[in-house]
């Protein structure tokens, strides 16, 4: 795997965990929040999962029924990275000093 292929799974995770976030803050289902954007459960599902990166439109059509704009969609998802880099960061950390010791 690239690195490049690593960041973008990488983003495509938070992304799903954001959109997770946003979809149970508003007591959504992933049908019901589907049925609202106009897409499939599966995708939404997909998307959640990281295993799918939404488009421009797709993004646009989530923001709506989640009650956000995409600039806040996309802080959060900013944010998420962060949270996540940082804790890569201390596993990092920990395994390093575990090797160390040995």
């Amino acid at each position: 795997m690239s690195v490049q292929q690593g960041q973008s799974s990488a983003l495509d995770a938070c992304f799903g965990q954001v959109l997770r976030q946003l979809r149970e803050a508003h007591a959504l289902t992933q049908e019901g929040l589907g049925f609202d954007a106009d897409l499939s459960r599966n995708y939404i599902s997909l998307l959640e999962l990281g295993q799918q990166s939404p488009s421009l439109r797709t993004l646009q059509a989530l923001c709506s029924p989640l009650g956000v704009s995409l600039s806040q969609m996309m802080l959060q998802l900013e944010q998420e990275m962060a949270q996540r880099a940082k804790a890569v960061g201390k596993e990092a950390i920990k395994a390093t000093g575990k090797a160390a010791r040995r």
